[in-house]
């Protein structure tokens, strides 16, 4: 169940529960167009979607779910329906940031917008200049228009031929960022992120959307373990800039990074009830992500993602996001979502699931 039909003229895509977002993106691109859905290719787009959906685009163009019209939900008890804006509204609004709780999404049909060639920068700077670039960042984004999208990833350097040889399995400050429009402008905006600090490893280029949601994972090899651990801030106060670094300081498995994302931009402009994705005020996002390969790292990996977390807590406002959650937890919801929400979740829980048939997952409870 991994087809998608898109409709060139009328921008939009049919797209079955079971495709990859690289199978999206390349049957979107034929046609110049795309939407936000994450930043990796072989993610599924279903799971992704339903919590949300944070991508490349999304401060100019919104959430993954800002952008999707209907689904089609097989339900608990066995029926095939519509969701909408207009036909079973209360289910579309569940769907949209409650994850996988209220039946199995067949087919999505999204919006779709005409992104061409983008303009794209990586470089890496010491955790030296973390104070710094960290500092400069959350300013620089306050500011900056919606076409710009500039993620900072504190991970351990690779062993690349651009990288300097004593800077390869350090810790250090990837900085990523790119501009959704005209290439000129965006240089030019992209120049300005290099402003700040001491950068090396710069890379600059231009390429396709497609091409950029298959960057953004270039390891041949993926982790077999993963622990996730996440948060929202205000803002980057100096003490949680220090346990930032401090944690990055940390860092073991090549894997592993503590991404921080700057939101804010289309995702801001929508109403916090109108989903349920409810935390759109809180600009930044933390995703403390360990992941690794050995069975016998285990107790190490997830120690260093657990005290992270524990180190940046009283820093984070409320909530967090559905799709960074480990499943260790009994009621790993109970903080994701404000009060209001929730109960509202748990209302369109009991009309559509009362058994809570789907529960393997972040699980909303009748």
């Amino acid at each position: 169940m991994s087809a998608v039909d898109v409709d060139g003229g009328r921008k939009r895509a049919r797209v079955e529960g079971g495709a990859l977002l690289g199978a999206f993106d390349v049957a979107t691109q034929a046609h110049l167009l795309a939407t936000p859905a994450g930043v990796v290719s072989h993610t599924g787009l279903a799971g992704l979607v339903l919590g949300g959906g944070i991508g490349w685009l999304s401060r100019m163009y919104g959430l993954s779910i800002d952008n999707l019209l209907s689904a089609q939900v097989v339900t608990a008890d066995g029926r095939t329906v519509v969701a909408d804006a207009e036909t079973n509204a209360d289910l579309f609004w569940a769907l949209r940031g409650g994850g996988g709780n209220f039946g199995v999404v067949t087919e999505f049909e999204f919006g779709l917008h005409r992104v061409g060639p983008l303009r794209f920068l990586t470089a890496y700077h010491s955790l030296d200049d973390g104070h710094e670039i960290l500092r400069a960042w959350t300013r620089h984004m306050a500011e900056a228009p919606d076409e710009l999208t500039w993620v900072c990833y504190l991970r351990l350097c690779p062993a690349v031929p651009e990288m300097p040889q004593h800077m390869r399995g350090k810790p250090a400050i990837c900085i990523a960022a790119c501009w959704v429009g005209d290439l000129h402008e965006g240089e030019r905006q992209l120049s300005s992120v290099l402003s700040y600090g001491e950068p090396f490893a710069i890379t600059k280029i231009n390429l396709s959307y497609k091409a950029l949601q298959a960057y953004s994972f270039p390891s041949p090899a993926l982790p077999s373990r993963a622990y996730f651990k996440n948060g929202y801030f205000d803002e980057l106060s100096d003490s949680a800039v220090d346990a930032i670094l401090e944690r990055a300081g940390q860092l073991s498995s090549p894997m592993s990074q503590l991404e921080l994302i700057y939101l804010g931009g289309a995702v801001s402009r929508v109403p916090a009830d109108a989903t349920a994705f409810c935390h759109r005020e809180a600009p930044i996002v933390a995703n403390i992500a360990a992941a690794w390969t050995d069975p016998a790292d285990d107790a190490r990996q997830i120690a260093w993602a657990r005290e992270s977390h524990a180190a940046l807590k009283a820093e984070f406002t409320s909530g967090g996001y559905v799709n960074f959650l480990s499943d260790d937890e009994p009621d790993r919801t109970a903080d994701v979502y404000d009060a209001t929400t929730r109960r509202r979740l748990q209302e369109v829980k009991r009309r559509w699931d009362p058994e809570n048939l789907f529960h393997l997952n972040q699980n909303i409870t009748p």
